[in-house]
């Protein structure tokens, strides 16, 4: 199996044929990794959204890009059950719909600049309008509870592992990062001299609103609001050793 070969088998279901738009996803996939360097985060993304629009519409074939054909699968997703957990839920989130759009336009742009499709599906089409209603934060009484807790009332091996945590939260809370955002930092992406985080790509995990390959971003922290937690838990004389201590809890 040569490479070229490798991403047509992996982007058709098991069992199934592979179809003309596998193959050129397939393809579009390898450009994108190959020639552009996506993160595998991010192309795990565009194969998602690829595999949901396979999986509601089986037959779709490139003379089938249409913007009716988008209408019905989007037409499709709200229909469609699903099981959250114990519950069965109807129909899918507005965000959810822009997300799908997003990864699948940069394709179909792809499909159009080789002559595959004269024009993209989602031309004239309207973008979904996204509003988070359902927004949820922590108030300030929930952050005094949480920075008491991690103070005075969990027992820690040492003070370090209780400072390293304590920094931890606040580099979460206040810088405004994902979990799995925190959780791939580096060291080597604190800058204190400038007080900003750098969240690389592959650290983001593709969930970032950009289509563009790379969605590097800096966050501002603030010493102030962290607290001198922060601060202390990253100087130069213990970062090492939080480092290390990070590696085994």
């Amino acid at each position: 199996m040569t490479l070229l070969d490798a991403p047509l088998l992996e982007s058709a279901p098991e069992g199934k044929p592979v179809s003309a738009l596998h193959a050129l996803h397939a393809e579009f996939l390898s450009e994108q990794r190959f020639n552009a360097r996506l993160a595998p985060a991010t192309l795990h993304v565009y194969r998602q959204a690829f595999a949901a629009l396979m999986s509601v519409l089986p037959t779709l074939t490139p003379e089938r890009l249409t913007p009716a054909a988008m209408t019905e699968f989007f037409r499709r997703l709200e229909l469609r059950t699903r099981q959250v957990g114990r519950q069965e839920r109807r129909g899918v989130k507005s965000s959810t719909v822009a997300a799908y759009r997003a990864k699948l336009a940069k394709f179909f742009l792809w499909l159009q600049a080789r002559g595959v499709i004269t024009d993209s599906p989602f031309r004239g089409m309207p973008y979904p309008r996204v509003e988070y209603e359902d927004r949820k934060y922590l108030g300030r009484v929930a952050v005094e509870r949480i920075f008491a807790a991690l103070t005075l009332g969990a027992r820690w091996r040492s003070r370090l592992l209780r400072t390293r945590n304590l920094a931890l939260f606040a580099v979460l809370l206040y810088a405004g990062l994902r979990r799995g955002e925190l959780l791939g930092l580096h060291v080597s992406d604190v800058d204190l001299r400038r007080l900003e985080l750098t969240v690389r790509p592959e650290t983001c995990g593709g969930l970032c609103p950009s289509t563009r390959g790379s969605c590097q971003r800096s966050r501002t922290i603030w010493p102030s609001a962290a607290g001198a937690s922060w601060a202390a838990s990253t100087s130069s004389r213990t970062r090492s050793a939080i480092s290390r201590s990070h590696a085994r809890a």
